[in-house]
């Protein structure tokens, strides 16, 4: 079930419940497939945003028509598209170099020790929140993680990992080529990949730790 908002003359957003879990992930995945069928070419761009997704149109009929589909869909939608993605495991550098101590402990109370088994002792699920290239934002921990911080991160490798207070999420940056400004707490290092997008809506993805010593010498064998 989700409910339908205009966002302007030729704009739409469908609203599904307010808590992302992957079931509701799937629902809007599933969503989007369903617009995609009915191959509107003129549906400008389609964009699943958290627990919404945004149709925009380049015309009125073609929104006439994705509005009444939806309409239709809205109080009894089903899912009928199941997304079966890849497990990834992934290795993790938690170098007190490479990651923000002193603002996870004030805000967790976990020392290094507790932070690499509450960052490593979870399965967590890759949804698609349409942001920017190679920004994963992966499903939620058990441990609470600290908000944005006062003083950004400036000039943070792009293979960082980060830790947001969003729906207590791990969120990524795996292959962008520039260094950036990141506003959460950083965690960890991971290596890059070629492919930025390696990891897709659906995926789950497991962390193990590994020693600066292990990582800078898979690093470099790159």
């Amino acid at each position: 079930m989700f409910t339908i908002e205009q966002q302007g003359d030729l704009s739409l957003l469908c609203r599904f419940q307010d808590d992302l879990t992957p079931e509701v992930h799937q629902n809007i995945m599933a969503l989007e497939k369903k617009i995609r069928d009915v191959n509107e070419k003129q549906v400008n761009n389609i964009i699943p945003i958290e627990t919404t997704l945004t149709i925009n149109f380049d015309s009125y009929s073609a929104y006439d028509k994705i509005y009444e589909l939806l309409d239709g869909l809205k109080n009894n939608f089903q899912s009928e598209y199941n997304i079966v993605g890849k497990h990834h495991n992934l290795a993790a550098c938690y170098d007190i170099d490479y990651h923000n101590q002193d603002v996870i402990k004030e805000y967790t109370g976990l020392n290094l020790t507790q932070l690499v088994d509450a960052h490593t002792s979870e399965t967590l699920y890759q949804y698609n929140y349409g942001g920017s290239p190679g920004v994963l934002r992966l499903g939620k921990t058990s441990v609470t993680a600290p908000g944005r911080l006062e003083k950004v991160n400036v000039g943070v490798p792009p293979v960082s990992v980060g830790w947001s207070s969003n729906f207590c999420n791990t969120s990524n940056t795996l292959g962008s080529y520039n260094e950036r400004r990141q506003g959460w707490p950083i965690i960890c290092r991971i290596l890059p990949s070629k492919n930025i997008w390696f990891i897709k809506p659906g995926d789950t993805v497991k962390f193990y730790p590994i020693t600066r010593k292990e990582y800078e010498e898979q690093l470099s064998n790159r």
